[in-house]
């Protein structure tokens, strides 16, 4: 809220990640005015990422995990993993 409050760009893209890499990963993504309503909707907790700027905007090009492959689908060495994403 400062970082708007002093004239910060309200539009900026914002991530939260919840248990990344883990079984109950979430992704939650919006504007960095946005997210926080986004979280606490989403009811996030510890541990989680936040990741402020425009990397954000590759979340859908580079998502290492959609959550929809089924275990013969997973490259060798990879783990499947069950994720959310709100957005």
């Amino acid at each position: 809220q400062a970082y708007i409050e002093n004239g910060g760009d309200r539009d900026i893209p914002a991530a939260a990640i919840e248990n990344g890499t883990r079984r109950d990963q979430r992704v939650i993504t919006g504007t960095i005015e946005s997210l926080p309503a986004l979280v606490e909707k989403a009811a996030l907790k510890s541990p989680t990422l936040i990741i402020i700027g425009h990397v954000v905007n590759l979340h859908n090009n580079l998502a290492w995990y959609k959550g929809d492959e089924t275990e013969d689908q997973v490259p060798k060495g990879h783990m499947s993993i069950k994720a959310d994403k709100i957005s």
